[in-house]
């Protein structure tokens, strides 16, 4: 693959200066590759006519990602894929607004609807947030439940449900 050389090279470390005719250098390394190799942690990117980096957290990728589009095609080991976006990897401690690290599955899956952040899944009933979701509100006698509306039994004052007197 290596049109010269800067020594005898291995399958790890090609040792090229430059590449034969179809093939092309990967980014911070002396290795060349056809443009169809598949890389861990690289894609061909016609542009630049070299391999250059997926993004941080793709083992492999389908093109050069960012913070807002990682564009993994798999995730490297030790993160993992939103549910709704595999495209998307994170790390299990990553805090993502909507998301919870489901370590049953390996997947950030959706916190209930009224959540910013959340403990596990959530229903009807107990919506488990940690943190509501913008303009929902906590129960202030069962914080990890949102709402946005009226609800029976409370009244809305200062960011927050309280409950409505009771008598016998």
């Amino acid at each position: 693959s290596c049109y010269t050389c800067v020594g005898k090279g291995s399958n790890l470390d090609h040792k090229c200066d430059s590449c034969n005719d179809g093939f092309y250098l990967a980014e911070s390394t002396k290795s060349c590759y056809s443009k169809d190799t598949s890389l861990e942690r690289y894609v061909f990117d016609n542009t630049q006519g070299k391999f250059v980096f997926c993004y941080s957290s793709c083992l492999f990728c389908s093109g050069v990602g960012d913070d807002t589009n990682h564009k993994c095609t798999k995730c490297k080991s030790g993160y993992f894929p939103l549910v709704d976006d595999s495209t998307k990897c994170y790390p299990t401690t990553a805090i993502i607004p909507g998301y919870f690290y489901d370590s049953t599955n390996y997947i950030f899956s959706r916190c209930y609807f009224s959540c910013k952040f959340c403990i596990s899944y959530g229903d009807y009933n107990s919506h488990l947030c940690t943190t509501c979701n913008d303009l929902y509100y906590p129960l202030e006698d069962n914080t990890q439940n949102c709402y946005n509306s009226d609800i029976l039994g409370y009244y809305f004052v200062s960011n927050i449900y309280r409950r409505c007197y009771t008598s016998c």
